[in-house]
């Protein structure tokens, strides 16, 4: 609402002030109509009336259309009017006819000009209103109501019937286009005004979102109400002598209040961080999945048979003598399958382990700036909170003198209609702070959007938390190069010979050395045969070793146990981190969908300017006032 615009095209001239007080009773004039021209521009303001009994019937419909003309000489007037009836003008010289449906007439201008008629119209309103009265938890028609005493509910119930169907784009979590047929109902915002007498009446219960104002003993309660496409409020009052002023509601055209949906940008940044993590998680788990599917492959029954060939030696030196090439040329099978394995491991293979827990780590800081973002963004919306927060309380204490005022000389049309726009403002500005509620779902205002905000930074919060336990976790997998170096200098010793547990332990080819010198001489195998026991036993444990190098590789694709420490497996971060970016996408898409369906109530509301219709060319402005009758007043 722009108050200065709204001051200047109210406060008129007593004379004209005079005439639109005589639409209700149903007064004109008429003048002759000259050549005409059409006028430069056309501003119309139309004003429909319903007067309703006190159940919400409607009874009459009257629309008082008020066109602003530009241009110079006699100007012609031509609005359409379908199905308008009892045509009486407002101005003076100005006698305007309805001719098939069309309002038509002339006025002189010396270069702005103003004119006022009335009509009356059958046509349906976009808002079907009705009024339940209960005296003591039973309903009473409100002819029976007056004079009695009792606890009294009023509810008041409002059906939108301006249902529109369309066709909305937006994007999703992908940035892929998504086009979707929604209906939803063009807002209007309808803000009831009960007059209620302090000396008959006391409010016991009344809508959260009410506004208050008091005029000596006259309690005034706005609530504004969104009706998309039903919404209904309950006053309850202790009353006696029952008497009840005309309730008069007020309806806009107009989506008070919309979302801030620009954090869909930063979410999606954040998403397409999350992606790049768990395709790096994954490509990881693959390299190490292939480790494992080459070492299932590999046949250990060979070193196996080894340890049991022992047993047969040790059954005649003579098998011995026969069984020793054999022997000697298996041993040295194996230290070149050992020198293949040993070359074959590369604990640099996983180097992108140790990186895995910084990218997780810088991830986080991204999170955590993002969340700072948001505080900064709270901190906005709560000095603009305050700013609404005058600017209500300044237009609160003109709204009461307004009302004084208009109270102290009810003769006065312009202080009664000053009173009620400044009334309308108000609860404008409550509807900008707190937002309002549509068909169970809150239609927000400021502080809905410093709410959701918080939520937003909680959230972040949240992500960030998540990801540095993710990281600290992801910090086990920096053992894994050491175990592989681990393995590799076991292989080593197992091939070359070395110290094990603080022993001298011969390797692989010390074995198929010393077999092959039992071909030299029965006598020397025979003499060396317990020494070298222990060699063929060792040979045994390998095949051991490497069952514990699997489950460890197993563990870090797939999570598990390793050297008693629970360690998270590869799948685990791209899972995770996947299911993160999903939830993330899938917010961005709700927010985009929730863009796009908001962009078209608000354009459907700019579109909604006109009851009857516009000139050609004219711009448009609509207002709608419902006047349901009083009980036990004259």
């Amino acid at each position: 609402m722009r108050p200065a615009r709204f001051l200047t095209r109210r406060l008129l001239p007593v004379a004209i002030t005079a005439a639109l007080l005589a639409a209700v009773v149903g007064t004109g004039t008429a003048a002759s109509q000259p050549q005409t021209r059409t006028p430069d521009s056309v501003a119309d303001s139309e004003t429909v009336y319903a007067i309703c009994d006190a159940s919400g019937r409607v009874t009459k419909t009257v629309v008082v259309d008020w066109l602003h003309l530009t241009g110079e000489g006699l100007l012609e007037v031509a609005d359409p009017a379908p199905g308008a009836a009892a045509l009486t003008s407002l101005t003076e010289g100005f006698a305007p006819k309805l001719d098939g449906g069309t309002v038509r007439g002339s006025v002189e201008s010396s270069g702005q000009a103003d004119v006022f008629y009335r009509v009356e119209t059958k046509a349906a309103l976009p808002l079907e209103i009705s009024v339940r009265y209960e005296l003591d938890g039973t309903e009473v028609a409100p002819e029976d109501l007056a004079g009695k005493s009792g606890r009294l509910s009023i509810t008041l119930t409002a059906h939108n019937r301006l249902e529109r169907r369309e066709t909305v784009t937006y994007e999703d979590g992908a940035g892929a286009e998504r086009s979707e047929e929604v209906t939803y109902s063009v807002p209007l915002l309808c803000i009831p005004q009960f007059k209620i007498d302090g000396t008959r009446m006391t409010v016991v219960e009344a809508p959260e979102n009410a506004q208050i104002a008091v005029t000596g003993s006259t309690a005034t309660y706005a609530v504004p109400m969104m009706p998309t496409p039903d919404a209904s409020m309950t006053l309850v009052l202790d009353a006696r002598d029952i008497e009840l002023q005309p309730l008069i509601v007020s309806v806009f055209p107009k989506l008070p209040a919309s979302a801030d949906f620009s954090v869909a940008g930063e979410l999606a940044k954040v998403a397409d961080a999350l992606d790049g993590l768990a395709m790096l998680s994954d490509g990881q788990r693959q390299v190490v999945t292939g480790i494992l599917d080459g070492l299932d492959g590999f046949d250990t029954s060979a070193i196996a048979g080894a340890a049991d060939g022992l047993a047969t030696l040790r059954s005649g030196l003579q098998q011995l003598a026969e069984g020793a090439s054999g022997v000697g040329a298996l041993a040295g099978a194996q230290v070149q399958y050992l020198d293949g394995v040993i070359a074959g491991i590369d604990a640099g293979a996983f180097d992108d382990l140790a990186q895995l827990g910084a990218a997780l780590g810088q991830l986080a800081q991204g999170v955590s700036q993002a969340q700072d973002g948001a505080e900064q963004v709270l901190t906005l919306l709560d000095a603009q909170i305050a700013l609404v927060d005058q600017v209500r309380a300044s237009n609160a204490a003109l709204t009461a003198l307004a009302q004084d005022r208009a109270a102290a000389y009810p003769g006065d049309m312009q202080l009664a209609q000053l009173a009620g726009g400044l009334a309308q403002q108000q609860a404008l500005l409550d509807a900008l702070r707190s937002g309002g509620v549509v068909g169970g779902q809150p239609i927000p205002g400021l502080a809905d959007t410093r709410a959701a905000v918080a939520a937003l930074a909680q959230g972040l919060q949240q992500a960030e938390d998540g990801l540095t336990a993710i990281a600290a976790q992801a910090g086990a997998l920096a053992q894994v190069p050491a175990a592989f170096e681990q393995l590799k200098a076991a292989l080593v010793v197992l091939r070359d010979g070395g110290v094990v547990a603080g022993q001298q332990t011969p390797g692989l080819k010390t074995t198929r050395d010393s077999v092959l010198q039992l071909a030299d001489g029965i006598g020397q195998m025979s003499a060396g045969l317990d020494a070298q026991a222990g060699t063929f036993e060792d040979l045994a444990d390998a095949a051991s070793m490497l069952e514990h190098l699997k489950s460890a590789l197993s563990a870090l694709a797939s999570g598990g146990t390793v050297q008693d420490h629970d360690l998270p497996g590869l799948d685990t971060s791209a899972n995770g981190l996947k299911a993160l970016s999903d939830g993330l996408r899938g917010g961005v898409r709700d927010v985009h969908r929730g863009e796009a369906i908001s962009d078209a109530m608000k354009r459907a509301a700019d579109a909604y300017t006109s009851f009857l219709g516009l000139p050609e060319g004219a711009s448009g402005r609509l207002t709608i006032m419902y006047r349901i009758e009083g009980i036990g007043t004259d």
